[in-house]
């Protein structure tokens, strides 16, 4: 059912104490996986969206983003495609196309022993959550440079495919990136979850070069845009035991307030109190105009500070040197790895 949407009428301080424990958990069957609710004191009108993100992804919100900017006007709202959306991903199911995408992955990913985590080296009981800053030299500016010779995105999957290598010792190396898959007029207008998880694998001792490795981290991105239809991923991997590691580049394009910033619109920080990790690792790459973090998600319950922070100084280490590397195509791979 619908929710009904009510203004909640409180004082900041009343506010202030609500927010502590605004965001809790979601109850998977049975119920909504998102929640809303108004709060109005004599200074602010607080809006709380909390969703779960298996119903929507970063594009959502701002799709969200812009319509409640377009009421605010008084502008006739634009229609929403995700029911449209997914009766096409229903008729893919039974497509050649599906059939050519699973064939591909399975003949370019089957078969091959992967690197495809940061080693563990703690056997506790529990999941719980932390996360560690990883310091680099990348910058927006750097990182223009960096794109006159393969997107950020896939700089950060270049360069985590080498700290995988350097760290497990181990050069058949696979991670993953989200596509945020809106290619067409109707899926940018789509409300819901339309991410796809697409897996990049190299054996990084048959590249000779870093032109070379960049290639192929853009041919297999091509490749698995075009087929992500099928979700290799989800079929070849076991969470909190064997699934790939996971690269996030985020922009302020998804993370911010978009179209409602121009009406003066702010974030307000929540503690979701959610202690559990999603994964074994995550590493989620910010980039705002004025500067480029990295933050390395990870479960406590295996992974030591000390083995999180080897893989740190790995990755500082590719990305320093890779930031460095003005003629790629004579830039010897091999250098990296030792």
């Amino acid at each position: 059912t619908m929710q009904k949407l009510v203004v909640e009428e409180v004082t900041e301080e009343e506010f202030a104490s609500i927010k502590e424990n605004l965001v809790g958990h979601f109850t998977i069957l049975g119920k909504p996986m998102i929640e809303v609710r108004l709060f109005s004191t004599d200074a602010h009108i607080y809006l709380l969206i909390n969703f779960h993100h298996v119903i929507m992804d970063g594009s959502s919100m701002q799709i969200i983003f812009k319509s409640l900017a377009l009421a605010f006007a008084g502008e006739e709202l634009e229609l929403d495609t995700y029911f449209s959306y997914l009766e096409d991903e229903q008729e893919q199911l039974n497509s050649n196309s599906l059939r050519e995408a699973k064939q591909y992955y399975d003949e370019q990913f089957e078969g091959v022993e992967w690197n495809r985590n940061i080693e563990p080296d703690k056997d506790e009981e529990g999941n719980i959550n932390a996360t560690y800053i990883i310091p680099t030299n990348m910058t927006p500016d750097k990182m223009k440079k960096v794109e006159t010779q393969i997107s950020k995105n896939g700089f950060v999957v270049a360069a985590s495919l080498l700290a995988l290598a350097r760290l497990n010792k181990n050069n058949e190396a696979i991670v993953t990136f989200t596509f945020h898959n809106r290619t067409d007029e109707r899926k940018m207008h789509a409300g819901g979850l339309l991410s796809r998880t697409i897996p990049i694998g190299i054996d990084l001792s048959m590249i000779p070069t870093v032109k070379s490795l960049y290639d192929e981290v853009q041919r297999q991105s091509v490749k698995g845009i075009a087929t992500c239809s099928y979700d290799w991923i989800m079929e070849n991997e076991n969470a909190f035991v064997d699934d790939v590691f996971p690269v996030v580049y985020e922009t302020s394009d998804i993370t911010g307030m978009g179209f409602l910033s121009k009406l003066g619109a702010s974030m307000e920080p929540l503690d979701s109190h959610n202690k559990a990790a999603l994964r074994r690792t995550m590493l989620q790459v910010f980039e705002t105009p004025e500067s480029i973090s990295v933050m390395l998600s990870y479960m406590s319950t295996i992974y030591s500070v000390d083995r999180i922070e080897e893989f740190g100084r790995e990755f500082a280490y590719v990305v320093n040197k890779l930031l460095l590397v003005e003629s790629p195509e004579n830039a010897r791979l091999v250098e990296l790895l030792e």
